[in-house]
């Protein structure tokens, strides 16, 4: 298992836990084994506690992978399609448009679910004409100024969804 060391995810330990116990199902099939991940997972998540994390580590997918199996235990089966549930309305809460336009307005653009989730683009496109289009002048300004690549990358990412979404992407 690999621990990732607190200064670089300073928001709580919980990242760490969670991303060990990923480590952990990955290396690991047996299906009581997987139940008690899950069951971690799903008791972590009713907590309110580390859903962020668990989206941001990519356990949407991993449940998806998880579900697609046959497994003989109706427990971790229906605790799967809880935690997955429970992962959709946390991605939903994670991709607002009053997030999205927090953190493209100061300027701190990571991979966070909004900018790959699809629903979010058909369902915000038309905000991004407020105020004369302020978002997407502060994209570009961020394509023009920023040395660090992964801001860089998700800009390009998110002038090229406006583009595909909205009526007149290639014109504006």
């Amino acid at each position: 298992m690999v621990l990732i060391p607190f200064a670089v995810f300073p928001s709580s330990i919980w990242y760490v836990y969670v991303a060990g116990i990923k480590c952990m199902y990955k290396q690991v099939y047996y299906e009581m084994v997987v139940r008690v991940v899950v069951l971690t997972f799903r008791n972590l998540l009713s907590k309110g506690t580390c859903g962020a994390q668990m989206v941001d580590l990519g356990l949407p997918q991993i449940i998806q992978s998880l579900k697609a199996q046959a497994w003989s235990d109706e427990d971790l089966l229906e605790a799967l399609n809880q935690l997955e549930d429970g992962l959709k309305d946390d991605i939903k809460k994670l991709s607002s448009f009053d997030k999205y336009k927090q953190e493209v307005l100061l300027g701190h653009l990571d991979w966070s679910p909004m900018h790959k989730d699809p629903l979010f683009w058909r369902d915000n496109i038309t905000c991004f004409e407020e105020n004369d289009f302020q978002i997407l002048r502060v994209l570009i300004t961020i394509m023009d100024s920023s040395n660090d690549p992964r801001p860089l990358a998700v800009a390009c990412f998110d002038i090229s969804q406006f583009i595909q979404h909205h009526p007149a992407g290639r014109v504006i």
